[in-house]
């Protein structure tokens, strides 16, 4: 496997990046099952890091079920933050996202070592702050979902990544990523345009959209638009279709488009004077 590069930009550096989604070409659907909780997930990562008996693109498939439950548990938090929950509670489980992005990082990059730091600060932080609840969420995933996993991925991914940075000229961007179904493709996309324009300065996030808003608390809302002042936004996700009753009519709503406009005209702008976003489709394949 070969080690990751380092980019010289000026103060801080970037990792060379090649997804590892196209290593199995047709075969690499075929691993990704799961049943149990982020716990088990967890100890499998863990396991996978310490032994390098898995590969990374299980790896990636583990850290996905883990950032899962994390969103999961903050949503019901959240949720139920008039209720049982005070507002320390959700910011600590927004906190927990945060560490669950940095050990994203590493994952992607396939640097056990750094991955292994990442997951015990990120166990560390969920015990010390009384999330455990997380470790008991159930992450079962039965089958490979073959419409956001398709043959050769990762090309499609560093396609549409150097357009954008073609696009963009390079420019650091806010990456929104759509959860839970585009967290793997999201965070190729993401590691693919930070590598291919070099720049250190982009910022991930992950954001459950479900039904037909982001489920985003106020402190959220305000850390992404300070994150938004210099850089381009970005939401990444599969445009899948749902449907929702209006005037008595059953009416298709884009999923993708659905949170682009969300996040153009409430989260960073207004109707009158919506913000640029630029949506990034992961494949969806019926």
């Amino acid at each position: 496997m070969p080690t990751p590069i380092e980019k010289e930009t000026g103060k801080n550096r970037v990792l060379s990046y090649t997804s590892h989604f196209d290593e199995f070409a047709t075969e690499v659907v075929l691993v990704e099952d799961f049943e149990g909780n982020a716990r088990l997930a967890i100890n499998k990562l863990k396991e996978s890091l310490q032994t390098g008996n898995e590969s990374v693109h299980m790896n990636i498939f583990l850290f996905s079920l883990i950032a899962k439950a994390t969103i999961e548990q903050k949503v019901k938090l959240w949720e139920g933050r008039n209720n049982n929950y005070g507002s320390e509670k959700v910011e600590a489980a927004i906190e927990a996202i945060s560490l669950c992005i940095d050990l994203s990082d590493p994952i992607y990059h396939a640097q056990s070592e750094d991955a292994l730091a990442a997951l015990q600060k990120y166990e560390s932080f969920i015990v010390s702050n009384e999330l455990e609840e997380i470790f008991n969420m159930d992450v079962t995933e039965k089958e490979a979902d073959r419409r956001i996993m398709p043959v050769w991925a990762g090309e499609e991914d560093l396609r549409k990544a150097e357009n954008l940075a073609t696009k963009t000229g390079n420019a650091p961007i806010l990456a929104i990523i759509m959860a839970h179904r585009g967290i793997r493709r999201g965070f190729d996309f993401f590691y693919d345009y930070v590598s291919k324009t070099g720049n250190p300065e982009s910022k991930a996030w992950l954001v459950r959209c479900k039904d037909r808003f982001p489920k985003l608390t106020e402190s959220e809302e305000e850390f992404l638009r300070r994150e938004s002042k210099g850089r381009e936004i970005v939401v990444i996700g599969p445009p899948e279709i749902f449907y929702i009753f209006r005037d008595g009519e059953k009416k298709p709503i884009n999923r993708l488009s659905l949170a682009k406009n969300c996040f153009s005209k409430i989260v960073f702008g207004t109707t009158r004077n919506p913000a640029k976003v630029i949506p990034i489709p992961i494949s969806f394949k019926r």
